[in-house]
């Protein structure tokens, strides 16, 4: 939770997975932690429904981790930093919300009783 921290210091409000996985340092925290959080209803802020987060996880921590391994050697993109806010503008799944009952039986997975 600390990397979490310290991202948002650094960026403020989170705006979606995908700016979420690019700043936070995922050498720290794992999918699972990732996928808790989005069964929690802790990321419900972010843009799109849990199942549209929940389906993207794989492919933002890719990029994240792209992004990462980008700044740590260097690399930037053509337009540099100029691109840095626009991670969010990535296309979520197009999947169909989960149901009241299957968000409960999510957020009770998370806390160890269902």
């Amino acid at each position: 939770m600390e990397a979490i921290g310290k991202a948002r210091q650094e960026v403020g409000r989170f705006l979606s997975l995908h700016q979420f996985c690019e700043k936070v340092d995922l050498g720290a925290i794992n999918r699972r932690m990732i996928e808790s959080l989005i069964r929690a209803g802790a990321m419900d802020s972010l843009e799109g429904t849990r199942s549209q987060k929940f389906a993207a996880v794989e492919g933002a921590m890719e990029a994240g981790q792209r992004a990462w391994r980008d700044r740590e050697s260097g690399q930037v993109g053509l337009f540099g930093d100029a691109m840095a806010g626009e991670a969010h503008a990535v296309p979520l799944p197009n999947v169909p919300d989960w149901t009241d009952k299957e968000k409960l039986a999510a957020r009770k997975k998370c806390w160890g009783s269902g």
